[in-house]
């Protein structure tokens, strides 16, 4: 059959007055895809007889089971559109939150980092200022020809130590406490002295290291108005420990002064209480 005569007969395909084969070859032809034919039947309204034979219940009931199959095709459709959306929007929610979670952990891992390199920056710190006390604290190799220096030196120690033996082990020693200046200041010191042998120990802590020229000076005045002077640096750490011989026939001791030249003021003063 050609077009027409097909679209003739959707009329009553559609009021199922159709013989089995004739309904046969519209039904492939509406398979086939037909758009003006299958617009046709859609078109039909409701419960209207398109023949001259009469009416049929099945001419009713056929067009109101088709748009019933339609709206249920269309609702169900919909329904899926929104199942789509939904697990569309559930899918981007859980994405944003590993999103999330993973900026916390990318953060939480540059923290730790930043931590560790604080951490390992304050080791590397103590590391390479132990070393340099290591280094302020080594003795220096004897440059070429001061080999009989150091000795002599070495020998002049071993006499100091041992007047320093014979001081203590005699009786009448004293003790002096250096009094600071400022009194804020927190170089502190003392001065083992004995009248009758002239001799005094000279011990000094935390000595602010000298810079370019300076050095330190001390000073003891005895009551006869003469006085003895030594200068000397202190150790890395401030410390110094310095045996001075005041002369066996020295009189008694009244002052004693730590200097750090060029600078004409005292660090640390002793002196005897007036009589």
């Amino acid at each position: 059959m050609s077009h027409e005569e097909l679209r003739a007969l959707v009329g009553r395909y559609a009021a199922a007055t159709l013989s089995e084969s004739d309904a046969a070859v519209v039904r492939a032809h509406l398979g086939g895809g037909c758009l003006e034919c299958l617009a046709t039947l859609y078109a039909l309204p409701v419960g209207v007889m398109p023949s001259r034979e009469g009416r049929s219940w099945v001419a009713t009931t056929v067009p109101a089971l088709m748009a019933a199959a339609l709206a249920v095709g269309v609702l169900w459709t919909m329904r899926r559109i929104d199942l789509e959306r939904a697990a569309s929007e559930a899918l981007s929610a859980r994405v944003a939150t590993l999103e999330q979670r993973a900026e916390r952990l990318e953060a939480a891992r540059d923290t730790d980092i930043a931590v560790q390199t604080r951490e390992l920056a304050a080791i590397r710190e103590r590391m390479e200022e132990a070393l340099r006390d290591a280094e302020a604290d080594r003795v220096p190799p004897l440059p070429p020809g001061a080999a009989l220096s150091e000795v002599e030196r070495l020998l002049r120690g071993a006499d100091e130590a041992r007047r320093l033996r014979e001081m203590v082990a005699s009786p009448g020693l004293q003790l002096l406490p250096l009094e600071p200046i400022p009194a804020s200041s927190s170089v502190r010191g003392h001065a083992l002295y004995q009248r009758g042998r002239g001799t005094a120990l000279l011990v000094v802590f935390d000595l602010p290291p000298p810079e370019g020229s300076e050095s330190y000076r001390a000073r003891f005045v005895t009551a006869d108005a003469r006085s003895s002077e030594l200068r000397f640096k202190p150790k890395p750490s401030g410390h110094i420990t310095l045996p001075i011989d005041l002369g066996g026939s020295a009189g008694e001791l009244v002052r004693v002064e730590i200097v750090r030249d060029p600078d004409p003021a005292p660090l640390l003063v002793w002196a005897r209480p007036a009589r």
